[in-house]
Parts: structure tokens; C-alpha cells; sequence
């Protein structure tokens, strides 16, 4: 049996008294049920918050969403276009793929009558 010290126990002045530290026996009442949901004393546990956020937290969440968007469609896109001249490359793909360069003319002999 665990002992919790005096000072555990006793809730900190301005809480709300409704409310006390846990104990390690009290982890015997906590369960996880087989849909995967937290139970308490065999009663669901409910929690139900709603975030309102202000006009311009609303229009900064709507511009951050967009921006990621357009990011992990550009980068998609960057995947796409390097995959596909890889391919092109290792001759495991033909189409669209760019015409073999030549290769460069060789450098004309030095001429004689000219000084270095």
C-alpha cells in the first residue's frame, strides 16, 4: 500500500475542491473497454469541449490549411517530375523523355601561325 504524503493529498489553495490528486488504487477503476473507449468505475468516460475561436483565429487556421496544402502538392509534384527523369535516365522509360544530347564537337588543333 502506497502512502501518499499530507501534502499530496490536500488540494492547493484556489482549486476547486471537487477535484483530488489520484492514487494507485485508483487506477484499479480506470478500464479501456473492446471498442477502444476509456471507462471509469464501468461508465464512459465523456469528454466534450468545443473550440470557438475568434474571427481572425478562424481566417489564420483557413491560410495555415491552404498552405499546407499548396506545400504537399508542390512537393508531390517536385517527387513526380525527379522520379520521372530518374526513369528517363536508366532507360526504364521512353516517353516524354528528353533527346540524347550529343556529345561536344573536339577542340580544333592549336593553328601554328598563331602565338601561345
Amino acid at each position: 500500500m502506497s502512502v501518499v504524503p499530507s501534502s499530496m493529498s490536500t488540494p492547493a489553495s484556489g482549486s476547486d475542491p471537487a477535484r483530488r490528486e489520484s492514487v494507485a488504487s485508483d487506477l484499479s477503476r480506470l478500464s479501456v473497454g473492446e471498442d477502444g473507449r476509456l471507462y471509469w468505475d464501468d461508465k464512459p468516460v465523456v469528454i466534450r469541449r468545443r473550440i470557438l475561436l475568434s474571427g481572425w483565429q478562424t481566417f489564420a487556421a483557413i491560410l495555415v490549411s491552404l498552405a499546407a496544402l499548396i506545400i504537399a502538392a508542390s512537393g508531390a509534384i517536385h517527387v513526380a517530375i525527379s522520379a520521372h527523369e530518374w526513369m528517363c535516365g536508366a532507360r526504364w522509360i521512353s516517353a516524354y523523355c528528353p533527346a540524347p544530347t550529343l556529345p561536344a564537337p573536339p577542340a580544333p588543333p592549336p593553328r601554328p601561325d598563331l602565338p601561345n
